[in-house]
């Protein structure tokens, strides 16, 4: 049975070393971790001892904070980032009615909004010429999107600005590899 961690100690772990504590560790957590912190790659562990590591406790859950950070530091260092970005909401019409979405409306109600992919793009000019990177696009999910339209919105942004760099969904992905023309 694990050990139960105290809220210092979890607060409190950036300031431990892996060195240190390694030894600590059940051996199949502290193996993988090893692998992972040698090839500095976490692909480097099959499924099944990534697995481990996700329901990981007590101290091997320290182990594997100070390994993270460990890892963080090497690959990463201290220096903190930030990507400016937009987000470009294509349209508000939505069907499935989610209980968290406070934005989406039904396709007759007088408020709902439509963008057409030149107009993605006019907004994706505008956040690069604010100094935007990135464009995040999302919206609604309405019936009879034309053929298409994900792709053409992807192609109207990088055509009006080749740099910027696209968010968007798993589903766009799925649909425009899916339904792009050979």
């Amino acid at each position: 049975m694990p050990r139960h961690l105290s809220i210092s100690e979890l607060e409190n772990f950036p300031s431990l070393n892996w060195f240190d504590i390694a030894h600590t560790l059940t051996n199949p957590v502290h193996a993988s971790l090893e692998r992972i912190l040698e090839t500095q790659n976490g692909n480097a562990i099959p499924l099944e001892e990534a697995y481990i590591l996700s329901r990981a406790e007590g101290d091997d859950l320290l182990g594997l904070l100070a390994a993270a950070n460990l890892l963080r530091a090497e690959l990463a260092g201290n220096l903190v980032t930030y990507v400016v970005n937009r987000n470009i909401n294509f349209t508000n019409i939505c069907f499935v009615g989610c209980k968290f979405c406070a934005f989406s409306r039904g396709p007759r109600e007088s408020d709902t909004y439509f963008l057409e992919p030149d107009q993605v793009a006019q907004k994706a000019v505008e956040a690069w010429q604010l100094g935007a990177k990135e464009v995040c696009i999302q919206g609604g999910l309405p019936h009879g999107l034309p053929p298409f339209y994900y792709r053409d919105i992807l192609r109207a942004v990088k055509t009006a600005v080749p740099a910027m760099h696209i968010h968007a969904s798993h589903r766009w992905k799925l649909f425009t590899a899916s339904n792009s023309p050979a």
